[in-house]
């Protein structure tokens, strides 16, 4: 009887702890939670909508992403013949953390 509980919490905490990644033949934790610029652009439009307006940040389409070293800079684009900055947001592509949040003038 203790070995079978003994496995059944072994069995659960393996689910648990792999969130299923294990099983779908994936590594967890992954190597980079933010892998691609169309990832890094979904983050980035996100967390600009709430600060600048969904209206501000549709206007700024399409976002580009560039990455350098570890971060991945996402920043929008400026409508012809406006003068100004646009919406910008560095994002760690290691972890997924926001490093820096901005808007040019």
């Amino acid at each position: 009887m203790k070995k079978i509980v003994a496995t059944f919490f072994a069995v659960m905490l393996t689910a648990v702890f792999t969130d299923g990644h294990a099983a779908a033949g994936q590594a967890f934790p992954p190597k980079y939670y933010v892998p691609n610029s169309e990832t890094a652009t979904k983050i980035a439009e996100a967390v600009l909508v709430p600060i600048y307006g969904r209206q501000k940040i549709e206007k700024e389409r399409p976002f580009h992403a560039e990455l350098h070293g570890d971060v991945w800079l996402v920043y929008g684009t400026l409508p012809h013949g406006h003068l100004g900055g646009v919406a910008r947001v560095n994002i760690s592509r290691i972890d997924g953390r926001i490093v820096s949040v901005g808007h040019g003038e």
